[in-house]
């Protein structure tokens, strides 16, 4: 059940809520944007130039230039 915490089935993802715009959809599809890396916690908006390298990314040095 989508919005339970747990991942199940096809979800991508499920923070715990049904809630658009927090990065976890309300039909469990990880929205643009996001990295949704641990069920049942909140989604993290990724942006290059955070020095994480999400699964978008290949690489990530601090900055946001193309290099």
């Amino acid at each position: 059940m989508c919005g339970d915490g747990l991942l199940h089935g096809a979800e991508d993802c499920d923070d715990g809520n049904n809630t658009p715009g927090d990065g976890c959809s309300p039909s469990c599809r990880i929205e643009p944007g996001y990295a949704c890396l641990v069920p049942g916690a909140s989604c993290t908006l990724v942006f290059c130039g955070d020095l994480a390298t999400h699964p978008t990314e290949s690489c990530d040095d601090g900055n946001a230039d193309f290099d």
